[in-house]
């Protein structure tokens, strides 16, 4: 195999080279914890991006996406209560809870993205 170094294979607008509908490129676009996790499993690392044994990152993309969908669910079902209540009389814990839920996921996935990233 001949690899590249010292400049990337594809130049910066290359993105639409495999074709419009090609998977890496939507995931990519729409799923970007998902595809960071096919890279991690590949890699070898844990759901925190870091390298790991081959026992602890066999699980890798299923622990990070049950993350993603864990957190969908959350914040659709705050919504949901959400908007289902008066909008003058919307408890104080659910808007709270979603900016907890939101800055929490969002620390992870620049953790994850840092730590996958580095190695």
């Amino acid at each position: 195999v001949n690899t590249p170094t010292g400049k990337w294979k594809d130049g910066l607008f290359d993105l639409l080279n495999a074709g419009i509908g090609h998977p890496s490129l939507w995931c990519g676009l729409c799923f970007t914890q998902v595809a960071m996790a096919h890279v991690m499993q590949r890699l070898r690392f844990n759901w925190l991006g870091e390298p790991a044994p081959d026992a602890a990152s066999k699980n890798t993309f299923k622990v990070v996406v049950t993350l993603v969908i864990c957190y969908a669910i959350f914040t659709v079902s705050l919504e949901m209560a959400e908007y289902s209540s008066n909008y003058y009389a919307i408890p104080a814990w659910i808007p709270t809870l979603r900016f907890i839920g939101g800055v929490l996921f969002t620390i992870y996935s620049i953790y994850s993205l840092m730590k996958t990233r580095e190695n």
